[in-house]
C-alpha cells in the first residue's frame, strides 16, 4: 500500500460568529487512493479547539480537479457547520500558502 500523499495546503481565515474572534485555520489535503482525506480545527481566542472535523471524500463524487473541489467542500463544511443548531463559523476568505 502506498503512503499517503499530500496534494494540497490551503489556510482560511475563519470569523467565531458569536464572538466575531478571527481565527486562522490550516487544512492539508491528502490523497488516499480512493478519496482525498482532509481535517480542520477551528479554535477560540486562547488556543482551545472549539470544532474539528475530519473527512474522507470519495472519488466517486468528485467532478474535476481533486484539490479545487476538496478546498470548496472543506470551505463548505466549515461555514455550514452547527452547534446548538447555529451557525458558527464563516470563512471569511482563503490565505495562499
Amino acid at each position: 500500500m502506498d503512503a499517503n500523499k499530500l496534494i494540497g495546503v490551503v489556510n482560511f481565515k475563519v470569523r467565531h460568529i458569536p464572538s466575531q474572534y478571527i481565527s486562522i485555520t490550516k487544512i492539508e489535503f491528502e490523497d488516499r487512493g480512493d478519496q482525498v482525506y482532509y481535517c480542520w480545527t477551528v479554535c477560540d481566542i486562547s488556543g482551545q479547539p472549539i470544532a474539528t472535523k475530519c473527512l474522507g471524500i470519495s472519488n466517486k463524487i468528485i467532478k474535476g480537479d481533486r484539490l479545487h473541489f476538496s478546498i470548496n467542500h472543506s470551505k463548505y463544511g466549515i461555514d455550514n457547520y452547527r452547534i446548538n443548531r447555529q451557525k458558527v463559523f464563516e470563512v471569511i476568505e482563503e490565505i495562499k500558502v
